[in-house]
């Protein structure tokens, strides 16, 4: 949003969602554009940047949450390390 309002473009909040899935439902509808990481960028989606008036967007913060009582699955620990992986090879 700072990027659009630095660009002095108008702009309206018409959906707010922390799920992926709700996010890409919105934009597959027509009903909005989101910020999402690139790894997460489907077929069905496209990806806009200068050559549709829209420039680049400042970093966004990606959290990961678990349990305390996780830290001792091997299963979550692999999952955790793959997704940092995942993410940082995308920066």
């Amino acid at each position: 949003m700072n990027s659009l309002t630095q660009q002095g473009r108008e702009f309206k909040v018409v959906y707010n969602s922390s799920s992926l899935t709700g996010q890409v439902a919105a934009v597959e509808g027509g009903l909005a554009i989101a910020a999402i990481t690139q790894c997460t960028v489907q077929d069905s989606l496209q990806v806009l940047g200068d050559e549709h008036g829209l420039g680049n967007i400042e970093p966004m913060e990606v959290s990961i949450l678990r349990t305390r009582a996780s830290r001792s699955s091997k299963a979550v620990n692999s999952l955790n390390a793959f997704i940092i992986r995942a993410l940082r090879t995308q920066a």
